[in-house]
């Protein structure tokens, strides 16, 4: 069926974008860089295409042969996309690529495989950044109850834990929860950031999965590597983008413990976190951390919004734990990929202070990242608010004050006129789908020590398919 021609005036808008804003690094020098500082140049000065080529269920499902499932019964449509931007002069192609691990101790490689020879078999001046997902698969979480995310209103007790567990897994996707449960939506998640034994096991599965990858055919070809988990996969806790208020906080066995352990080491001993939180009677067994309406904060007042106070010093602490243990595990998978791949560059989504709750997804420990040897560039979507045609757009990180010390790499996540269903300030024509288009391309050249990725979505709804369910990225 023939289209009308202007569908497609977008997409090519972009790619002329891209094709003025390349560094022409490829066209100078068409071998594959070979130093981590070469790397690094081409990740700050070659814009990325996001493609949906790789994306598969999060926490791992298994097909009937015990593979690992993807969303998509077909690459064709994403195929065909990245042809396009690669014929533009795009030579940097990001997306989800699949960790392997699929069980206690069992590990599928055939996702990873696929998703590596669709994008690069074929298109030998592809680079590849991949985002690989470090959380648990489902088998792991029924195995280790006591390592989960548990909310207030969960049980406490192993028991508990794994009889809610066992009925609200099959609800578990990318974000956690996907709605629609008639009870206990968002009650328990996947693993507690502060989980010693998740970080020791997917940790391992890391080394396998590096070790798959740089011995394997592509491994000149990966310049880089996102670590991800959390919600979504942007380094935030188990219900971060919900706006329950009991939803915020960890009560988890291992993480009650971790965070029981961090308050003796801060203050010394025991009878120190007594006196400062001024509970006489404090012990192991009472010990909790703050319920969600202390940690919501009374904004009636300046001291009751900023927790003075011993009671308010619980809430400091928790808050000051729940990033630094969330910076620690982003720091501890970094290092691994240092490690294992001679120094590779390594980043995560991280920093999000403008718009999102800060204390509840644990984006606050910017400054231990911004000194981390084993980080070096951190991203974000853009802002989701005030991005219509017309109003400033921007993004949900200081990115100049972090472009000081990292790379920042901001994702172009904006609706186009093609997507009726956005109601976050989508454009109405084409005139103001150029505008915003240009106005987020001219912000990151603009900006020093920053680059940008486009969203594959925005793509797909050119092609057509308005109706697609996973229309949310979009650029």
């Amino acid at each position: 069926m023939n289209k009308p021609k202007y569908i497609f005036l977008p997409l090519f808008l972009c790619i002329a974008m891209l094709t003025v804003c390349s560094c022409c690094h490829f066209a100078k020098k068409k071998s594959y860089p070979t130093t981590n500082s070469e790397r690094l140049h081409i990740l700050a000065t070659e814009p990325q295409f996001w493609s949906r080529i790789g994306f598969t269920h999060d926490p791992t499902r298994l097909d009937e042969n015990g593979n690992p499932k993807f969303y998509d019964g077909s690459f064709n449509q994403p195929s065909n996309t990245c042809n396009v931007f690669e014929q533009a002069g795009v030579k940097l192609f990001t997306s989800i690529l699949h960790n392997g691990w699929v069980g206690v101790d069992k590990y599928n490689y055939a996702a990873t495989d696929i998703t590596l020879d669709t994008i690069l078999k074929d298109h030998s001046e592809r680079l590849y950044l991949p985002r690989i997902k470090l959380n648990v698969p489902i088998e792991w979480a029924l195995a280790n109850p006591e390592e989960l995310y548990v909310s207030s209103k969960a049980p406490r007790d192993r028991a508990g834990i794994l009889k809610l567990a066992e009925k609200m897994s099959k609800y578990w996707t990318t974000s956690g929860w996907r709605g629609g449960v008639p009870d206990d939506e968002g009650r328990i998640g996947l693993q507690s950031f502060s989980s010693a034994k998740w970080k020791q096991d997917a940790g391992t599965a890391l080394v396998k999965l590096l070790d798959h990858l740089e011995k394997g055919p592509y491994a000149d070809r990966i310049i880089g590597y996102q670590v991800a988990f959390g919600a979504c996969g942007e380094t935030a806790y188990w219900g971060a983008f919900n706006r329950k208020v009991d939803l915020k906080g960890d009560f988890g066995i291992s993480h009650r413990r971790a965070f029981y352990d961090w308050c003796i080491s801060k203050y010394g001993s025991l009878e120190a976190l007594r006196k400062v939180w001024d509970k006489p009677d404090l012990d192991l067994k009472n010990f909790t951390v703050p319920e969600p309406q202390q940690l919501a904060s009374d904004k009636t007042t300046v001291e009751s919004f900023f927790h003075k106070g011993p009671s308010g010093q619980k809430c400091i602490d928790y808050n000051t734990f729940f990033s630094k243990m969330n910076a620690f595990t982003i720091e501890h998978f970094g290092r691994i990929v240092k490690k294992e791949t001679d120094g590779k560059p390594v980043g995560v989504f991280y920093g999000y202070l403008f718009t999102q709750s800060n204390t509840r997804i644990g984006h606050l420990a910017i400054d231990q990242l911004l000194d981390s040897p084993y980080v070096d560039f951190l991203c974000s979507p853009k802002q989701y608010y005030r991005c219509a045609p017309g109003w400033p757009g921007g993004e949900q990180t200081p990115s100049l004050s972090i472009g000081r010390k990292k790379l920042w790499i901001d994702e172009l996540d904006n609706p186009t006129h093609l997507n009726k269903k956005d109601k976050r300030g989508p454009a109405a024509n084409m005139d103001e789908t150029r505008t915003v288009l240009w106005r987020e391309v001219a912000k990151n050249l603009a900006f020093n020590n920053q680059s940008f990725w486009l969203s594959s979505v925005c793509s797909l709804e050119l092609y057509g398919l308005c109706g697609y369910e996973i229309c949310r990225r979009f650029f």
